[in-house]
């Protein structure tokens, strides 16, 4: 499935400053399926609990993209400390973050019609 989409976004946890088991293992099959999504934007959002951000996890996330001849948008979205943005309605308490995230979205949508229409072509 993830190979038929024109744009991904991965919001991620940090765990331990590194990323989940079972995402590393999904990347690790799309090695094997590298020219399938060679021309699909990703959009990269961590939300952790740590002053951080989780700067750690998409670092990690930027290198197997990068290996996967993946583009990823030169943007990303860092949300530390989460719960306090987050709060147990879904409501988002810091609307800087909300913007942060529709203009993130927005260049996703823009590099991925600009991909399809390559694609097309």
């Amino acid at each position: 499935m993830l190979t038929k989409a024109d744009g991904v976004v991965i919001c991620t946890p940090e765990y331990h400053r590194a990323i989940p088991a079972i995402v590393k293992n999904l990347f690790e099959y799309l090695d094997d399926e590298k020219d399938q999504i060679e021309d699909i934007p990703f959009a990269l959002i961590s939300a952790v609990e740590s002053n951080w951000g989780g700067v750690a996890a998409q670092s990690t996330y930027l290198q197997m993209l990068r290996v996967l001849r993946a583009w990823v948008v030169p943007d990303q979205v860092f949300i530390p400390r989460a719960s306090s943005i987050f709060l147990d309605d879904g409501t988002v308490a810091d609307e800087s973050y909300l913007e942060r995230i529709k203009k993130l979205t927005n260049k996703l949508i823009k590099a991925a019609e600009l991909f399809m229409s390559f694609r097309s072509a």
